[in-house]
């Protein structure tokens, strides 16, 4: 999993999109889609330019973790919904499940939504926040579409509070 830095450093230096724009001459919409994290793939060119401008190395400038993740629904042995996270690194890949039961919300109404799995919880820790962040977001957006919930649950790897919703 890959993120550029770009609005980490323009925060940091007190940056907007135009400011950057004015001083490197790449296109707003180019800044704009790396800034969100939306590009499908970045020239180079800009990746150099913009390292110089802001004084940094490409490592500074991309946030990396080894894995590669996708999310798919399974139905389990006993016929219950799961999301099933691949994570793939190299030629290894990594399966782990989350399963949700509404017969266990607590006092709040919060139902837990987790994985009892260690190894994906070293994997999530040894992250940058800012791809913790990111993976929780693709978190969220699989329990909506294997759940349709987006409230009222709370994520958890190996009892380990990623979001309470």
């Amino acid at each position: 999993m890959i993120l550029c830095n770009l609005s980490v450093l323009m925060a940091e230096r007190g940056l907007k999109i135009a400011d950057v724009y004015e001083r490197t001459g790449i296109s707003k919409t180019t800044l704009m889609s790396l800034s969100e994290n939306k590009g499908k793939g970045v020239q180079f060119e800009t990746v150099d330019k913009l390292c110089n401008f802001f004084e940094v190395t490409p490592a500074e400038f991309f946030l990396y973790s080894p894995y590669i993740f996708s999310f798919e629904k399974n139905i389990s042995f006993d016929n219950e919904i799961e999301i099933v996270v691949t994570g793939k690194k190299g030629l290894q890949t990594d399966k782990f499940t989350f399963g949700f039961d509404d017969d266990y919300a607590d006092e709040d109404g919060y139902v837990s939504i987790c994985s009892d799995s260690n190894e994906l919880r070293h994997i999530f820790n040894a992250m940058p926040k800012p791809l913790q962040t990111n993976f929780t977001k693709m978190m969220r957006k699989a329990i909506l579409d294997v759940y349709g919930i987006d409230k009222d649950y709370e994520l958890s790897i190996y009892g380990q509070i990623l979001d309470k919703r």
